[in-house]
C-alpha cells in the first residue's frame, strides 16, 4: 500500500487535472473569441469601406446622369430661345410699322 494513493488523493489529483484542462480550454476559448472579434471588426471595416466606395460610385453615376440631362435641357431651351428670337426678329419690321401707324393716326 505504500505508493498507492488514497481515494481522496486520487479525487484531488483528478480535480487538479480537470481544473488545468478547464483553464487551458478557457484560455483557448478566450483566444477563439478574441480572434472572432478581430475578424468581425475587420469584416465590418471592409464592409464600411466597400459601402462607402459603392455609395460614392453611385453618387458619381447619378450626378453624371443628371448633369447630362441638365445639359440636354439647356440645349433644348437654347434652341427654343433661338427659334423665338428668330420669329421675333422676323416680325419686328411689321411690329414697328404697326406701332408707327398707331401712334401717327392717334
Amino acid at each position: 500500500m505504500v505508493g498507492q494513493k488514497t481515494l481522496l488523493e486520487q479525487i484531488r489529483d483528478k480535480e487538479s487535472e480537470l481544473n488545468r484542462r478547464l483553464e487551458v480550454a478557457a484560455k483557448e476559448a478566450e483566444g477563439i473569441v478574441l480572434d472572432a472579434r478581430r475578424r468581425a471588426e475587420s469584416i465590418i471595416r471592409d464592409a464600411e469601406l466597400k459601402g462607402s466606395e459603392l455609395a460614392a460610385e453611385h453618387y458619381r453615376r447619378g450626378k453624371a446622369a443628371i448633369d447630362g440631362q441638365v445639359e440636354e435641357i439647356k440645349g433644348s431651351e437654347a434652341m427654343k430661345a433661338s427659334a423665338l428670337r428668330e420669329r421675333g426678329e422676323k416680325n419686328l419690321p411689321a411690329a414697328v410699322d404697326l406701332i408707327i401707324k398707331f401712334v401717327a393716326y392717334h
